[in-house]
């Protein structure tokens, strides 16, 4: 936005259709992706925690699926859309669109279920019982 300003250059990428709307894609994707992963980071902690505390194997493609390519299919179904409906060259005021909620109901989605799943296995870790409360040996318990 400010590029021009502090750069003093007269073209920048808005100039330029396609790449702009691609920076705009690659935005969005990164935002999507970032806080997929998080919730994929909250799943992990959740399954070594409260599931399988033994099990040494994680489903990293399934992991991976989840952090990368439902992030990606998300913003491509965006994008489409707004490829179809939209007409500026640079989908100014995307976020005035009814389209921006194909990406903001999986990230409001995805931050809910984060904070449950992580709500859910900090309860459960405070609620399990040390090797003091169960051997009844320690004094200081």
């Amino acid at each position: 936005m400010f590029e021009p300003f502090v750069t003093g250059r007269t073209h920048t990428y808005r100039d330029v259709e396609w790449l702009c709307k691609a920076m705009n894609v690659l935005q969005n994707y990164t935002v999507m992706a970032n806080i997929f992963w998080t919730f994929v980071e909250g799943l992990f902690l959740h399954n070594r925690v409260a599931v399988s505390v033994f099990n040494k194997e994680a489903p990293f493609k399934i992991f991976h699926t989840i952090g990368w390519g439902l992030p990606a299919m998300i913003v491509f179904t965006w994008s489409s859309f707004m490829h179809k409906h939209n007409s500026d060259g640079c989908w100014n005021g995307y976020f005035d669109m009814p389209y921006i909620w194909i990406i903001l109901v999986p990230i409001i989605a995805s931050l809910t279920v984060s904070l449950a799943t992580v709500t859910a296995t900090v309860t459960r870790y405070l609620q399990v019982p040390t090797a003091c409360h169960v051997s009844g040996l320690c004094t200081s318990c």
